[in-house]
């Protein structure tokens, strides 16, 4: 449960919102968005858990349906509380779990991360939006992303400031290989076209997005 349901609304929170969706069923309801949140569960965590395939995906089925209950508006502001942490609790085992199993990382979580870290900038498309976490981590992103001019390495600088945070992932997260060069693509990418062009990237890795650097 932790890694399907959590793990699905941590690891999607931001790339709905800075998609311009404000709540869970409009996101899962959502072509893109949907697709996203359906690819990283059955394609990302589904690989990682114990059980049968037939077993896991009915379980997921059951799980995912729930974002669809119309009696509950799911704001994924609300879900955005203390995202770092809850990041590393719901997301983070899955990645590293299915790069070790697989020896490649799984794109979508990648994604999610680097939507994440977009989203701690507290402004997109020109509009600022409220951010809630620890201040210290408040203060670090105002901080990081203040330095970042937009330039593919000051986002890669970016990312190796976030990625270090061992207060947060209890680890050197720049250690994964190739994680921090994949987060820093992803995140380039959402800065210059916006999250609803990124995410068509990231679900077609045949777009010519996917060709920027």
């Amino acid at each position: 449960k932790v890694q399907v349901l959590n793990g699905c609304h941590t690891g999607s929170y931001a790339v709905s919102f800075l998609s311009g969706i404000d709540t869970v069923r409009e996101a899962f309801e959502s072509l893109d968005t949907g697709a996203f949140m359906r690819d990283l569960v059955y394609d990302e965590v589904l690989p990682v858990l114990d059980g049968t395939e037939d077993e896991l995906k009915s379980f997921a089925k059951k799980i995912l349906e729930r974002f669809r209950n119309p009696y509950i508006r799911h704001q994924w502001q609300s879900i955005a509380l203390n995202a770092m942490s809850k990041w590393e609790t719901r997301n983070l085992p899955t990645l590293l779990n299915y790069y070790a199993n697989h020896g490649m990382l799984p794109q979508k979580l990648v994604f999610s991360l680097a939507a994440m870290i977009a989203y701690f900038k507290g402004e997109a498309d020109g509009q600022r939006y409220p951010v809630q976490d620890d201040q210290w981590i408040l203060d670090f992103y105002q901080e990081a992303w203040a330095a970042c001019d937009g330039r593919p390495i000051s986002i890669y600088q970016l990312v190796e400031k976030v990625l270090k945070l061992e207060k947060v992932w209890k680890r050197d997260l720049n250690e994964v290989p190739n994680l921090t060069i994949s987060v820093s693509h992803y995140l380039f990418l959402i800065q210059q076209v916006g999250m609803k062009k990124a995410v068509k990237g990231v679900l077609n890795p045949n777009n010519p997005l996917m060709k920027m650097s």
